[in-house]
């Protein structure tokens, strides 16, 4: 949005000069992007009259021109422009003169022959791009006047960003009216002084609304007898100014008007229309209308247009039609101003690829109650400089017109918010000066009192007002944000209460980043394909039964039900690209079905004990937390070398992040689940309740996902771990008694697991066995086939004393006794 400091004047009085204007609308929050004086690098540059010319003696394509400036003694200035002839009045640039081009002007030489100056096309004066030819100048200029000063160039142009809530400040008037909450100064409105003929215009046309819901309002004006032309001088420095080109008078007055009241309008060739009436309906699908820009547009059913008796002639709130045009040969005009529904001008000016000022300010929000005001503007304007008369009456059809809203305003309520002290008189005179209706509770102006609360009635240019905290910004912004008092916010801050869920999520996050491990974060949405990859049965309820209605594309169209799948593809892409070292770990929600046969792949789909995730029916978005390592883990340096990842690995992880977490009472125990290797996978249980499984995938898995390694997969149910983890620390002092550790090797059935025997010695040691630990297990030439080797580390320690040789060989001979009894163990000697 472009207002130029002279035009801005024209509706308000102020002394400010351009820098302080331009603060005092940023601090109003209306940004200013940039200031530029229109004239700069045209001081020297002035109105001349071509009064002879003549051939070059040397020079074909060049001409000797004589041209008065304005002195005593014209100029002879070599030109080679196509379009010089005897008469025109053209920009010379004199001599000494620097264009903002760059070029200094010089007494020169060309081809034998002096040059005193030079005339200059548009693109050398820098107003734009056009090199053609030289600048026509009206002939109502005197010659010798600077150019700055002919075009009305002695301006400074404003450029606004202007917010998408603030339709109304997309008008000259609109921001005069901030202007005027800054100073106080009076509105100075436009003067419309409309005659009328005695032809009635519901003689002459009407206009019919089929689509209300898309066109709340449309009124119509018919301007006879017009004669169209090029527009005076003041009106195209005005467009100008602000960057608008000059078409006819016409079209002009309708661009001039759309800066003035922010109201887009549009004028028909009335004897363009069939049947000289207007109707505002749908398009019909694939109707074709050719805009104004001559280009064929393709319409949908939920396109709206202004259509005659029989075809579409404008495309409505966006561009009007070539075939309705003005041309030099119409002679009587139908006037449009209208308010269109926001939603549909957005959609239509996207969809068709099209942005105009027009369309730029419906698709915000204009002011329904701007659309007479506009429309009688411009027909006055017509019937001015076009020479028209403006039929009786207007055409105006209002289907939806609202009511004002009204908002209560609570003095005391804007102090508390803001903090001040103000007094709610000088509330109620920000909001008056800003266009608001304000009345007290005695509905008497607020202005000459100070009643304790305010009817506010919201004008209807600003639609972005609906609530008193609406109101309260208002009066916040005009006050200044710099006036409002800092003051340090008072009161006790509470402690938050531990979030158990935070912690545990902390705990192990740190932990597996320690271990080496690196956080992935995917996509919640995954390939319904991924759950045959991961070998779950079709039947299994972890298939991916929530479908995105419109997803990004088929491979992510379905909501994820584990972590798994995404884990191996991230392997899978750091494998593609000779990453061999992977140790990713991930935490996030899953989306399961929340009924009493619901699976999770961390039990196993053939698991019998109660599901993981309870309730009434329906979904819900639990969390979990899943890892993969695969390929090789180590440092690669002396002393820590690359070595192959294998299950033991994956185990003491597991381990680990249990530990951190404070869970010590877990059982491990073996499954079956799809995704893993038969007999290579395990499930950890609290009090008989499975929370999580790991082991090495399943072969069909690796090779689903070009895996040429093998990979650990993990996968635990967060809400699981929380409900568990123990963060409070019991301190133990350290025992005065030595402890004894003994090692135990043990021949057993290969069908044994090495958690078992653990179980046994410490039910059988009792109190005075303190730890267990596995640490070989072995099977070769050196034990019988069919059997297994396991080693155990115990440690033995009392509490009360001190354990003998003696004591601690009963109590180990008893441990091989039982494991003998139990398992049928054997010593290996």
């Amino acid at each position: 949005m472009n207002v130029t400091l002279n035009w801005l004047k024209d509706y308000i009085d102020f002394e400010f000069s351009p820098s302080e204007l331009a603060d005092r609308l940023t601090m109003l929050g209306i940004e200013v992007e940039t200031v530029k004086e229109l004239g700069t690098g045209l001081e020297g540059v002035v109105v001349g009259k071509v009064s002879a010319v003549r051939p070059h003696p040397n020079a074909d394509k060049l001409v000797l021109c004589q041209v008065e400036v304005g002195e005593a003694e014209a100029l002879q200035i070599v030109c080679g422009a196509p379009n010089v002839r005897e008469g025109m009045l053209a920009p010379v640039a004199t001599v000494g003169v620097t264009l903002p081009i760059g070029l200094t002007i010089k007494t020169a030489k060309l081809r034998g022959e002096v040059s005193q100056g030079m005339l200059c096309s548009e693109k050398e004066l820098g107003l734009s791009e056009e090199a053609a030819g030289l600048m026509e100048l009206p002939t109502d200029i005197s010659i010798g006047t600077s150019l700055v000063a002919a075009l009305g160039l002695d301006d400074v142009m404003f450029e606004l960003e202007i917010t998408p809530n603030r339709p109304d400040c997309l008008s000259l008037i609109g921001v005069a009216r901030e202007v005027r909450a800054e100073t106080g100064n009076p509105l100075k409105l436009p003067d419309v002084d409309l005659q009328e003929n005695e032809t009635d215009i519901r003689s002459l046309t009407s206009v019919t609304i089929d689509a209300p819901d898309l066109c709340p309002r449309y009124a119509a004006r018919v301007i006879q007898g017009v004669k169209v032309g090029e527009s005076p001088a003041w009106l195209r420095q005005r467009l100008e100014s602000v960057d608008i080109g000059v078409i006819n008078n016409i079209v002009d007055i309708t661009n001039f008007v759309l800066m003035e009241y922010g109201q887009p309008l549009h004028a028909f060739d009335y004897h363009k229309l069939t049947e000289n009436r207007i109707v505002v309906r749908r398009a019909v699908e694939g109707e074709q209308l050719t805009t104004l820009d001559e280009t064929d547009r393709e319409l949908t059913a939920d396109m709206l247009v202004i259509a005659d008796a029989e075809k579409p002639v404008a495309l409505a709130g966006v561009m009007g039609g070539y075939d309705s045009e003005i041309t030099e040969t119409t002679c009587d005009v139908l006037l449009e101003s209208a308010y269109f529904n926001p939603s549909s001008i957005r959609a239509t000016a996207k969809a068709l690829g099209m942005n105009t000022e027009a369309s730029y300010r419906f698709e915000r929000g204009a002011d329904p109650g701007a659309v007479l005001a506009a429309l009688d503007r411009a027909a006055a304007l017509i019937a001015e400089l076009a020479d028209g008369t403006v039929c009786k009456e207007v055409v105006d059809v209002y289907p939806g017109e609202q009511s004002l809203t009204q908002i209560k305003l609570r003095p005391e309520r804007v102090n508390f918010v803001l903090g001040t002290a103000l007094e709610a008189t000088e509330m109620a005179q920000i909001l008056i000066r800003l266009g608001f209706d304000v009345k007290s509770s005695r509905h008497t102006p607020c202005a000459v009192n100070g009643e304790e609360n305010y009817q506010i009635t919201v004008p209807t240019f600003r639609s972005d007002i609906t609530r008193e905290i609406d109101l309260i910004e208002e009066i916040a912004r005009v006050y200044g944000y710099d006036n409002i008092p800092t003051a340090l916010p008072k009161g006790d801050i509470p402690v938050p209460a531990p979030n158990p869920t935070v912690e545990v999520r902390r705990c192990i996050k740190r932990f597996l980043l320690a271990a080496g491990m690196m956080e992935a974060v995917n996509y919640s949405f995954c390939d319904p394909n991924c759950f045959e990859k991961i070998r779950l049965p079709s039947e299994s309820p972890l298939r991916g039964t929530l479908r995105l209605q419109n997803p990004l594309s088929p491979e992510m169209s379905v909501l994820r039900t584990t972590l798994i799948p995404g884990l191996l593809e991230n392997t899978q892409h750091n494998r593609n690209h000779q990453i061999n070292a992977i140790a990713l770990f991930e935490i996030g929600s899953v989306f399961v079905r929340d009924a009493n046969q619901s699976a999770s792949l961390i039990r196993g789909n053939d698991h019998q004990s109660a599901p993981l995730i309870r309730g009434d029916g329906g979904f819900k978005e639990p969390e979990r937390v899943a890892g993969v390592i695969a390929g090789q883990i180590g440092g690669g340096v002396y002393g820590n070398l690359y070595r192959d990842s294998d299950f033991f690995d994956l185990k003491g992880l597991v381990e680990g992040m249990l530990e951190v977490c404070g869970i010590t009472e877990y059982t491990l125990q073996k499954t079956d689940v799809p995704t893993f290797h038969p007999g290579r996978n395990a499930e950890v249980l609290l009090a008989g309740t499975p929370i999580g499984t790991f082991g090495e995938a399943h072969p069909e898995v690796l090779e689903n996902y070009d895996l040429p390694y093998k990979a650990y997969l993990f996968e635990f149910d967060l809400e699981a771990l929380v409900s568990a983890a123990v963060f409070s620390r019991r301190f133990e002092p350290i025992s005065i008694y030595p402890k004894v550790e003994r090692d135990l090797a043990i021949v057993v059935d290969k069908s044994v697991l090495s958690d078992i025997p653990i179980e046994l010695i410490y039910t059988t040691g009792g109190e005075l066995v303190e730890a267990v630990r596995l640490f070989d297990v072995y099977e070769g030439e050196q034990v019988p086939e069919g059997k297994k080797s396991l080693a155990y580390a115990i440690v033995y320690h009392s509490a009360a004393e001190t354990l003998t040789d003696k004591a601690v060989n009963t109590l180990h001979e008893r441990v091989v006794e039982r494991l003998h009894q139990e398992l049928g163990a054997e010593l290996r000697m």
